[in-house]
């Protein structure tokens, strides 16, 4: 039933009286819905608070004042090495061993109210954690953190870091890390061993507040440009070190880079290279005395060519004015193919002086000038013979190219005394060939009357013939071919020697 209540006005010195609706009891209905929403509310952030603990892989459990467990999660209890049934409602002395590590963390927070935070080691679950408790009205709240990959990672890292310093520290360059900021954050022993200095006089500072400018100023535009540029620096660098010695070293500088491309660190390598310096000064030297050496004997051997030529040329005189007095031909002949031999050996030691390779001549262009020297002694009757040469430009040694000389002159001087009797004309071929393999072929032909069919080359009284058989077998060390059916031809094959 339905209470009515009635306000009387007094206005004017009348009397009104008005009607009111039961406002108590609509006042109270709208505050018991508005109650249950919250409350309903309430439950539903509770169900995803548990929802939400549940899922997470981190640790959580509540204790109220009396230190009694109101609430864990699945993972709190595992990381308890418990069940949540064994737990709840159990007080946390009767369920956690005395020595549990995060127990001191719980207590002051109990007693000080205020979060707190801590890592250590789970010996009941054999894992790292990290602690943070967070204190309530009734109690406190923990959350737990597995943090055993990040703990392993962290111990692997430091002795990453061990093996790298101690292996840094038994290399012989010095080694130094910097900081974005040029300031050195590891110097290894080398560097203690050449500055004399300890490590704690450089770490945490920069390069020039270590040392003087005179001796930064070596170093550090280098250093610097390596920040800015981000780019790797080599350079070599002179200085004295403590005691008075010259020290020269390879620097390197290395930037690493982030991930955005800045540098997070400096890598400085100085590499003693003091010794290869001494050594390469030395080898220098060496090679300066050397080369003076070589000079001087270079001038001793072309006084000697030129000497041994000017020698041969007054012997080729000597000749010359001896046969002048000489009435009989064959005489004469004899001089003149003496003469000629010595010009042949002559004109090799006049080579070799005025070329600048003094252990080498051009075979060819020295058979070239021999043969027309030669010719030239026979006067009229050497116009006679028209000069045929196909003649390869092969280097060879003296070794080599004066038997080939002597072979020449001898081959020239048999054909003019047999292959052209009288003042009959005829033609000389002379040719070189050379394969590129040392192996040599010199060739001599003429147009003449020909060597007798007959002729054996063991028993010949002919001392040229036997000249050049020896020449080429023994001192050349090679072959003879001869043809006898258009005039004479000869083919020498053999090896060239070199200068060792």
């Amino acid at each position: 039933m339905l209470k009515h209540y009635f306000v009387f006005f007094l206005l004017n010195a009348g009397i009104f009286l008005i009607w009111l609706f039961p406002v108590r009891e609509k006042i109270a209905a709208r505050k018991i819905k508005k109650q249950s929403s919250v409350i309903r509310e309430l439950e539903e952030a509770r169900k995803r608070l548990h929802d939400t603990l549940e899922s997470i892989t981190d640790g959580f459990f509540s204790l109220d004042r009396d230190w009694r467990f109101t609430y864990l999660n699945e993972q709190g209890a595992r990381f308890l090495q418990s069940t949540r049934e064994e737990l709840l409602g159990k007080s946390w002395w009767d369920a956690v061993p005395a020595d549990c590590p995060f127990e001191p963390i719980l207590n002051k927070c109990m007693e000080e109210k205020v979060p707190l935070r801590d890592e250590g080691r789970c010996p009941i679950s054999d894992t790292w954690f990290s602690c943070r408790v967070y204190p309530s009205a009734e109690g406190i709240s923990v959350y737990l953190e597995d943090i055993s990959a990040r703990k392993r990672a962290e111990e692997a890292l430091t002795k990453s870091k061990e093996m790298l310093h101690a292996a840094l520290d038994n290399i012989p360059d010095v080694f130094v890390i910097y900081d974005p900021d040029r300031k050195i954050r590891f110097i290894n022993q080398a560097a203690v061993k050449l500055t004399g200095r300890q490590i704690s006089d450089f770490l945490g500072k920069k390069d020039e507040e270590a040392w003087p400018d005179s001796v930064t100023s070596r170093y550090l535009p280098q250093l610097r440009r390596a920040v800015q540029t981000r780019r790797p620096q080599h350079f070599e660098m002179t200085q004295h070190i403590p005691g008075g010695k010259l020290y020269t070293s390879m620097v390197t500088y290395v930037p690493l880079l982030d991930e955005r491309g800045e540098v997070y660190q400096v890598l400085g390598i100085t590499n003693d290279i003091t010794a290869r310096k001494c050594a390469e000064e030395e080898l220098k030297k060496a090679h300066g005395n050397l080369h003076a050496s070589l000079k001087e004997k270079e001038t001793l051997l072309r006084e000697l060519y030129h000497r041994t030529k000017n020698n041969m040329q007054v012997i080729s005189s000597l000749l010359n004015l001896q046969a002048a007095s000489v009435k009989d031909d064959s005489v004469k002949q004899i001089f003149r193919e003496t003469r000629n031999r010595i010009q042949g050996m002559s004109l090799i030691h006049e080579k070799l002086y005025k070329s600048r390779d003094l252990y080498r001549v051009d075979l060819g262009e020295y058979i070239k000038e021999l043969v027309e020297g030669i010719l030239g002694t026979y006067g009229p009757k050497g116009d006679k013979i028209a000069l045929q040469t196909d003649l390869e430009p092969v280097p060879v040694s003296i070794d080599t190219a004066i038997p080939c000389g002597l072979i020449i002159n001898e081959l020239i001087s048999n054909s003019f005394k047999h292959a052209f009797p009288g003042e009959r004309q005829g033609a000389i071929r002379v040719s070189l060939h050379g394969n590129g393999n040392d192996d040599i072929e010199l060739g001599y032909a003429d147009n003449g009357v020909g060597l007798p069919k007959d002729l054996d080359m063991d028993k010949t009284a002919s001392l040229g013939l036997k000249l050049i058989y020896s020449l080429a077998s023994k001192q050349l060390g090679g072959t003879v071919r001869l043809l006898s059916e258009k005039g004479t031809e000869f083919r020498i094959k053999f090896r060239a020697t070199h200068p060792v």
